[in-house]
């Protein structure tokens, strides 16, 4: 054992010598070639990147909802300030396309994010020239194009005006404000921070007008924002219920998330568990860790608190829900909170073990590069290979073979006291057509092609129920519905066909996840007309497709590299 922690402490010797000699190095261009790497390598593999749910609803929202929907109404169901929505409306609204549009946009905010990291950040050089390639912001935040792009370039403006906050306190509440507008959770982190900066004011005694109007500023826009985000009494995510004990996922909130940041993968769907995950433990076990490296780095510079008071009310509300991608939101927090304590330059210490400690930071640094970047490679691969979600493909089908001009039908959530409609993973489909091709989905409404997260009572049901019955059985169903709840009980299986099959799953951390598959039937008579052959599913084992994935592209490599041998004596002939 000591071997092993002897062998541990040279290693991060090495790795502090090799970090300060890399500082050394006068040309920029280890600088140019990640900042020309980043989108590059965004580009490669968002093509590859199916839009899953999140990413839909957004658009549609944006293409569909009147701008006084998307400020004044939506917000109380999505849950989310209405910021990205209008951001994305600009384009949705004059038919930019899909795909290409939300992805651009993400890279584009993300890319400043970047950029500012590699230029301005006082870290190590080598750290600021990995940092852009991490799980969360690479993949999480960038190729996945949701609001979380604008969460490192929101904290890195704050981190650049945190010094001169209180020279130029508008500045700096201008940033605040740009934080509290992408997500509740950055909302709470904003409200925190400010309220750091105000006690901070108080104490030192630095209080004036500026300061004042500033305050008022945000008190005022923060007060605004919350009457937005007031979620409505119906709206679903008000009555979801969690089988785990409500301490288990305060623990997970308070301790795991940190840790899940940098080494752990303690997945949040430790909700939906009523008992500890076999890396529960060691994910408890890291977080202290961490949490020991921030109070250590900030305790003699009364920055402390200006990670723990934001960083509590997120950890009350992230044990209500959080997900993986919220963890980021802390990921980007913890490189704030890094960046303004160096900047004060001021890293003594009067703990006599200071080296020691500071040798253990090391070596968690390099541990936690290196998971991230193992976990953003191979999450990134995954992409390539494995289909994200459903959507692109299934709406290129359905356009080949001209199904939209037929009645199609799709799951919806059939429990009582719920969103009558289609079930979201579905929605997908939507941004690829001009129209709802569904008329079990908001049969009522069907300009409004988005999942409205609003709970309806059992007679909204039988209504919606009678209505679709009223149009008959349909001629393709997407995906697997209960007919038998619509039109009674018979075998149905009799009256249609598979004519197309997809295997989905989304990828967390480098791990696939939810495993799906995708099925269109036709009515057979239907079959026969459109010449469409009955295929059968199948569920494919991740794990070893990605064995045969890795055979694969050493077989094409081998191949290539015979081709080009014959080309060669080809030309000698």
């Amino acid at each position: 054992m000591l071997k092993l922690s002897n062998l541990l402490l040279n290693f991060s010797d090495k790795f502090i010598n090799f970090a300060k000699n890399f500082e050394k190095i006068k040309s920029k261009t280890p600088e140019i070639i990640v900042l020309l790497a980043f989108p590059l390598l965004v580009c490669f593999f968002g093509y590859f990147h199916e839009p899953w749910f999140d990413e839909a609803q957004a658009w549609q929202i944006a293409k569909c909802a009147s701008i006084k929907d998307i400020i004044f109404y939506i917000p109380h169901f999505e849950g989310h300030p209405p910021f990205w929505h209008l951001m994305l409306s600009v384009f949705a609204k004059n038919n930019f396309p899909y795909e290409a549009t939300i992805k651009t946009i993400a890279c584009v905010f993300s890319y400043a994010g970047v950029c500012l990291i590699v230029l301005k950040a006082p870290f190590y050089r080598i750290i600021r020239l990995i940092l852009p390639f991490s799980y969360f912001l690479f993949y999480q935040y960038t190729i996945i194009s949701r609001p979380y792009c604008l969460v490192m370039l929101a904290f890195c403006l704050l981190a650049i005006f945190y010094k001169t906050k209180n020279k130029h306190p508008f500045l700096y509440s201008f940033c605040l404000m740009f934080l509290a507008t992408i997500h509740p959770f950055t909302f709470i982190i904003s409200s925190g921070l400010a309220l750091c900066w105000f006690i901070e004011n108080i104490e030192n005694k630095t209080f004036n007008k500026k300061t004042a109007g500033a305050y008022f500023l945000l008190f005022i826009f923060y007060a605004s924002l919350i009457i937005l985000l007031i979620p409505d009494s119906s709206a679903f995510a008000m009555n979801m219920e969690y089988k785990s004990n409500i301490y288990m996922r305060l623990l997970y909130s308070f301790i795991i998330i940190p840790a899940n940041c940098f080494i752990s993968s303690v997945f949040s769907e430790l909700y939906k568990q009523p008992y500890f995950a076999d890396d529960f433990l060691l994910g408890l076990f890291i977080g202290v860790i961490v949490w020991y490296f921030i109070y250590f780095y900030t305790s003699n510079k009364k920055l402390f608190k200006t990670f723990l008071i934001p960083y509590i009310p997120f950890a009350i509300c992230a044990s209500k829900y959080a997900c993986l991608w919220h963890v980021g939101i802390i990921f980007c927090f913890i490189i704030f909170i890094c960046w303004i304590t160096l900047d004060i330059k001021n890293n003594k210490t009067k703990n006599k073990n200071s080296e020691l400690i500071k040798k253990c930071f090391a070596l968690f640094v390099v541990f936690s590069l290196f998971s991230n970047l193992y976990w953003n490679f191979k999450s990134c691969i995954l992409d390539v290979f494995i289909c994200y979600a459903k959507g692109k493909k299934e709406a290129e089908f359905i356009k080949e073979n001209h199904l939209d001009k037929y009645k199609i039908m799709t799951d919806w959530y059939k429990e009582d006291c719920t969103n009558t409609g289609i079930n979201g993973t579905w929605l997908t489909i939507a941004p690829y057509f001009n129209k709802n091709i569904f008329y079990n989905f908001n049969e009522q409404n069907p300009n409004q092609n988005y999942v409205f997260h609003k709970e309806i009572n059992k007679e909204g049901n039988a209504l919606a129920y009678k209505h679709w019955k009223q149009k008959g059985l349909p001629d393709v169903i997407a995906g697997s519905p209960d007919l038998s709840v619509i039109f009674g009980d018979y075998n149905y299986s009799n009256l249609y066909v598979t004519v197309y099959t997809n295997n989905t799953t989304y990828i967390q951390k480098g791990v696939p996840l939810s495993d799906e598959v995708t099925i269109i039937q036709v009515k057979k008579e239907l079959a026969e007309k459109l010449n469409l052959k009955e295929v059968k599913t199948k569920t494919i084992n991740y794990k070893l497709d990605l064995f045969r994935i890795s055979s694969y592209i050493f077989c094409k490599i081998f191949d290539l590299k015979d081709k080009i041998k014959e080309k060669l004596k080809e030309n000698r002939k």
